[in-house]
């Protein structure tokens, strides 16, 4: 679907900017929120496009077994919930603690969901293994 020429275009692209950013912009002594805000971006649009083959082609009647399936839930979920939380990270280090604890709250159950997502993965492909071993 997606030309490998592509891939590595955008990997350049995105590790060009990100070394703009850190050198122009945001220094490391700063939240890198404008190069996490595009990486987010750019997952969240790749695992739409996953999605989108995997609804186009209808090669898989079980979405529910397939790990890729879950992995890109994963990536989707966590991404999408965190984009804006880490684009305002740099404006909310004056916020109270309150706010701040809240925040990360939010963000440490967008992690627990993306890792929880992950496990479910690994358990399907494990899953997989076991039975095409015993067969």
């Amino acid at each position: 679907m997606i030309k490998s020429v592509y891939v590595l275009a955008v990997m350049i692209a995105f590790a060009l900017f990100a070394i703009i950013n850190t050198v122009f912009f945001q220094s490391l002594k700063q939240f890198n929120s404008h190069t996490i805000f595009v990486e987010c971006i750019l997952l969240i649009v790749l695992a739409i496009l996953y999605f989108y083959k995997e609804l186009r082609d209808l090669e898989n009647r079980h979405l529910e077994r397939v790990p890729m399936f879950w992995i890109n839930a994963s990536v989707l979920t966590y991404f999408s919930g965190s984009l804006v939380l880490f684009y305002v990270a740099n404006d909310l280090i004056s916020e109270s603690m309150k706010t701040k604890g809240v925040i990360w709250g939010t963000h440490a159950l967008f992690n627990i969901v993306h890792y929880i997502l992950y496990a479910i993965a690994l358990l399907i492909r494990n899953q997989e293994k076991t039975r095409t071993s015993k067969s």
